[in-house]
């Protein structure tokens, strides 16, 4: 593609579906922990789906959102909101790699996380959302005023690799 070449849009629809009705991606490579699970659920709670599954019409296999829809079905959502693109088949499996392992290259930038959790006017009302970003500002060497409970408490499990996949949730 050359420079100032427009990318084709792969999204062709939105809606909503069952969560129980959906298929997952046979050859998706991501595993979730219990404690990631725990974080997609409480932020659901507090502030909704902030970013709707990935279904490709062609196939209609899941591409991104396997563990946000694992956790709607067990917490008995009626429905999900949902993207829908359109990509050949046998492009999916390199769909599948790219979209949350290229978000694991960003770095963190100390200083503007620090300036994000100061401007932050409230804290969660999710003990669990103020443990795990307890746990990023101690990944970081910060400190979160009025964190609910211990770091090493429940997201005290949740150990990162490193500052790059540090922020990294479920596809």
């Amino acid at each position: 593609m050359s420079e100032g070449q427009q990318w084709k849009l792969s999204i062709v629809g939105h809606g909503e579906e069952d969560p129980r009705t959906l298929v997952g991606h046979p050859l998706n490579p991501k595993v979730h922990p219990r404690e990631q699970d725990e974080v997609i659920e409480a932020s659901m709670v507090e502030f909704g789906q902030l970013k709707g599954v990935l279904k490709n019409v062609t196939t209609g296999h899941i591409l991104d959102g396997h563990e946000r829809v694992k956790v709607a079905i067990e917490r008995g959502q009626a429905t999900v909101y949902m993207d829908y693109c359109e990509i050949p088949e046998a492009q999916e499996p390199t769909v599948l790699r790219v979209l949350d392992q290229s978000a694991a290259l960003a770095q963190v930038d100390v200083e503007r996380w620090a300036a994000l959790q100061a401007e932050a006017r409230a804290q969660p009302e999710s003990a669990v959302l103020r443990d795990f970003f307890a746990q990023q500002a101690a990944q970081y060497g910060l400190a979160v005023a009025g964190a609910a409970g211990a770091i090493g408490g429940a997201m005290g499990r949740l150990r990162f690799r490193n500052a790059v996949s540090a922020a990294r949730f479920s596809s």
